[in-house]
């Protein structure tokens, strides 16, 4: 490795790497943007941390998807922000919202997807009110077209803040993300990141900038679109043969998760999340996603870790958990 991976580094991230994330992001999705505009940071959670600590003032009003990831409610409630309910319905007011959130493909984690219409739409009634949206891909665009991001789109540049990570499709130590900042907010954003961590690791940057140009990432993402689609298929399978028809699955398409939905009525008790981690399955419990309103009960089962010759064996553990068995009928007759 060149000593300069081991060095000092820029605050908002190597330059080579940005230019090559840049070009990355034109030539898989359309987007146009200057190296200059975009920040390294750790991952997803960072970057909400820091666009909101640069943005918001206690009490100010931010727009969530309602189930959503439990960090970014946790990280806006952390803020002292006050959280109202997106409405996904084009042609809904928005209220006086300063920043809002979605997912650039499927929402989190039931979806479906968000319109593209309904977005643009959220994007001009922010911008009107010196708002910001802020597009999470989370999944890095897996399966999803350029298209799918507004930052395709010339006209809605000027307050659109779009969030990616690398910890979802390489590997969740390797702790890398980038933001994609409006131009306005460059400054003040590097400023911020220079008082609250110093960089990403520079040995990272550098390896991932050379696995992109010298064209890994490609073959890595075609690899990972047949794993995840042998997973899934695997998990379906494995759901049929384990559950009763009552319960379902519901899979986005390109996701690396899918829902497991109990019959209407079911609960799934508290006691059963330390009997799960006892027996070395991790699932996460639906209703955390949520942070107002009534839950849907169930469990989100993550893929990534799990091949698919190993999925029926952890299926039929979660089955005998989840599902009771009907007990045994006595022959009074003998």
């Amino acid at each position: 490795m060149r000593i300069s991976g081991l060095t000092y580094s820029s605050t908002a991230g190597q330059q080579v790497l940005k230019q090559t994330l840049a070009q990355l992001l034109y030539s898989e999705r359309g987007i146009r943007c200057e190296p200059d505009q975009i920040a390294v940071v750790s991952g997803s959670v960072q970057s909400l941390f820091l666009v909101g600590s640069l943005l918001l003032n206690p009490g100010d009003s931010v727009a969530l998807e309602n189930p959503s990831f439990p960090n970014v409610h946790r990280i806006f409630s952390g803020l002292r922000a006050h959280k109202v309910e997106l409405d996904a319905t084009l042609g809904q007011p928005l209220g006086a919202a300063r920043l809002a959130h979605v997912a650039t493909s499927e929402a989190y984690p039931l979806g479906p997807a968000m319109t593209i219409d309904r977005r643009a739409e959220l994007a001009s009634q922010l911008a009107a009110q010196g708002g910001y949206l802020i597009e999470n891909d989370y999944e890095h665009s897996l399966g999803q077209s350029a298209s799918h991001s507004l930052l395709a789109h010339d006209h809605y540049h000027s307050n659109i803040i779009y969030l990616s990570t690398f910890n979802r499709v390489l590997h969740p130590s390797i702790r890398i993300g980038f933001m994609v900042l409006p131009h306005e907010l460059v400054r003040p954003m590097h400023a911020l990141m220079g008082q609250s961590h110093r960089f990403v690791s520079t040995s990272a940057q550098t390896v991932l900038h050379e696995f992109i140009q010298a064209g890994h990432w490609q073959q890595h993402a075609k690899q990972l679109h047949r794993a995840i689609s042998a997973r899934k298929a695997a998990l379906h399978e494995s759901v049929r043969l384990h559950f009763p028809s009552d319960w379902s699955l519901q899979s986005a398409v390109g996701a690396q998760h899918a829902c497991l939905i109990p019959p209407s009525g079911t609960s799934i008790p508290d006691r059963l999340r330390v009997r799960f981690n006892q027996l070395g399955i991790h699932p996460h419990v639906l209703e955390d996603h949520y942070w107002t309103g009534s839950p849907q009960q169930g469990l989100v089962l993550g893929t990534g870790s799990v091949h698919e010759s190993q999925m029926n064996h952890w299926i039929s553990v979660l089955s005998e958990l989840l599902v009771p068995k009907a007990a045994p009928k006595l022959d009074y007759k003998k």
